[in-house]
């Protein structure tokens, strides 16, 4: 008989760890189920993969018995589709860890109670992702207090790494008039502003709800607080003196001689795509066109342009980058010792 008791007890624990270690059903939760036992302490990691068709931007792993999900694990990081990530979770015995990630539209996707002691890899195609609320709808009054009539109008979630539609489309704002322009997102948000001379402005991080209108004038970007008039956010009255204009420095014609211009190459290695280029004098306000017209100039790449050759060798650059890279400028650069410019980051 003391046989047949021992034989018992062994074989009701058999039974008692296969149904704790058998696997728990895909979403399930910590809270509703049997939490999985945990393991001689080691160092975590898991792979994610995205075989969805959009990057994911952020991803989140904690403890699945944790009611917070704590901090991006990419921070300014993303996985494109078809990459992997690697998260490590530190030296712990936990075994059970949540894992949440947000697609660049938004939606999100969630794999919850992973036994991360058994799989250490883990997709995620977007077939469970759950899209955002639709965002609120804002309306901004554009003030064109500048000198040139106003072409486009971007406005992006000021975490997007894309502006997005002109929100203009074919229309313009001329000298001195107004429109109103609507966005769906969150109050804060970056605007740029481009001209019909293809120049740009931008500013980063504005709170659309507290400024509903938005008065550009000279020198926006470079102001630490948005230009106030009769009120914030407002145009300077009719009544106000003009401000004189700088002269500029005259430009010398070109110097005759068998060759009449002057060679000069760009080397792109700022990190980012060149869309516009911009050469002229140094002194002179015009810019001139954009010496790239149609093409791009990408990173790591470059190209030669021609400059009529002049009695002067100070040029002044202006570089617009693709996406939302800022604006570069480089001034006092001269030609005539330095045939080649290099953008660097």
């Amino acid at each position: 008989m003391g046989c047949d008791r021992v034989l018992s007890h062994i074989l009701r624990y058999a039974v008692l760890m296969m149904l704790i270690a058998w696997p728990l059903p895909h979403g399930a939760r910590a809270a509703d189920s049997a939490p999985i036992p945990s393991g001689p302490a080691a160092e975590r990691e898991i792979a994610i993969t995205n075989k969805s068709k959009q990057p994911i931007n952020e991803v989140y792993v904690s403890p699945a018995n944790s009611d917070d999900w704590g901090d991006d694990r990419l921070g300014d990081d993303t996985v494109d589709p078809g990459d992997t990530t690697h998260v490590k979770l530190g030296r712990t015995r936990e075994c059970a860890f949540d894992v949440h990630i947000v697609y660049e539209d938004g939606s999100r996707e969630e794999n919850l109670n992973v036994n991360v002691c058994r799989t250490r890899q883990l997709a995620f195609d977007g077939s469970t992702a759950v899209a955002p609320p639709p965002r609120e709808e804002h309306a901004v009054v554009i003030v064109n207090a500048s000198a040139r009539p106003i072409q486009m109008v971007f406005i992006s979630p000021a975490e997007s790494n894309d502006w997005g539609d002109d929100r203009l489309a074919d229309d313009s704002i001329s000298v001195g008039a107004s429109k109103s322009v609507t966005y769906r997102g969150d109050c804060a948000a970056d605007l740029r502003i481009v001209f019909d001379n293809r120049s740009a402005e931008e500013r980063k991080g504005l709170n659309m709800c507290d400024t509903p209108r938005i008065s550009i004038q000279p020198g926006w970007t470079t102001a630490d607080t948005l230009p106030t008039g009769t009120g914030a956010g407002q145009p300077a009255p009719p009544s106000a003196a003009p401000v004189p204009a700088t002269p500029t420095a005259p430009v010398a014609a070109p110097s005759p001689g068998p060759n009449p211009t002057m060679e000069v190459t760009i080397a792109n290695h700022s990190g980012h795509d060149a869309a516009e280029l911009y050469i002229f004098p140094q002194g002179v306000t015009d810019r001139g066109a954009d010496r790239l017209g149609m093409t791009m100039l990408k990173n790591n790449a470059q190209t030669t342009v021609s400059l009529p050759k002049s009695a002067q060798c100070k040029f002044d650059l202006h570089v617009v980058y693709a996406g939302k890279a800022p604006d570069r400028d480089l001034t006092g650069i001269d030609l005539c010792a330095t045939p080649t410019v290099t953008l660097s980051p």
